[in-house]
């Protein structure tokens, strides 16, 4: 995988028409990529679930898990299986990047 440098990232959008540099800086601020503490996924859970006016039960179920381990994983989520958090996220759509 290669990463663009701040240089390189200036001489592509150089090369870019107005319009298209218009469309790609608006597409990229759409996407949020901000880097967070795993203590701060319990209140975006929470939010995301009042939201869409799920319940714990339900979304235990949706995804495979005991209510008892749910609620774990809302009070920990860095301490939850990878899986099961994931699955959770997802349900929600709320897309995240692991890297170990």
């Amino acid at each position: 995988m290669s990463y663009m440098t701040p240089s390189s990232v200036e001489v592509f959008l150089s090369q870019l028409s107005e319009n298209e540099r218009r469309l790609f800086t608006e597409r990229l601020s759409a996407v949020q990529r901000i880097p967070f503490e795993p203590s701060e996924l319990t209140p975006l859970i929470i939010q995301k679930m009042k939201q869409q006016n799920i319940t714990y039960e339900e979304l235990a179920l949706q995804i495979g898990i005991s209510l008892s381990t749910f609620k774990r994983m809302i009070a920990d989520p860095a301490g939850s299986k990878t899986l099961n958090l994931n699955a959770l996220l997802k349900e929600l759509g709320i897309k995240i990047w692991l890297e170990k």
